[in-house]
């Protein structure tokens, strides 16, 4: 079996808190009751006082189902407010595709979020924006 390519490097820019610099899936394919681990790579770039979490929705293309993994930068060992400019963050999340996940495909959407206020999207870096402050990272096939 051939291993996926990688994806192509992102420049997207949420607010003036984060870039986000690239992102990895393995599996590259999930299967309906695994559990998958999604890697982003963000740059800080500027110092923040508040405690921002990231979100990724993993949305059927019908919008009617949805995985979330809503979580802390870098499984809460680098909280936003220790940034610093420049800084380089590796961010791994697991998630579990459930059994009851109907379709062929889950569509990978990301952001930030403090509270119950989203962090704007600045530059979408070329990728698809929502409206909602969310940034289609791309396509995850399901089996």
């Amino acid at each position: 079996m051939r291993a996926a390519p990688p994806p192509p490097p992102v420049q997207a820019v949420f607010g003036r808190l984060a870039e986000l610099t690239g992102w990895e899936l393995e599996p590259a394919t999930v299967r309906r009751g695994d559990r998958a681990r999604l890697t982003l790579f963000w740059k800080a770039l500027d110092a923040s006082d508040d405690g921002y979490r990231v979100f990724v929705h993993l949305d059927t293309p019908d919008g009617n189902q949805r995985v979330t993994a809503d979580h802390d930068p870098a499984q809460g060992t680098l909280p936003t407010q220790v940034w610093r400019r420049g800084d380089q963050i590796r961010d791994p999340v697991s998630f579990q595709v459930p059994l009851s996940v109907k379709g062929s495909e889950l569509n990978v959407w990301v952001g930030w979020y403090d509270g119950d206020v989203r962090v704007p999207i600045a530059d979408a870096g070329g990728l698809r924006r929502d409206g909602e402050d969310r940034l289609l990272l791309g396509t995850i096939p399901v089996r």
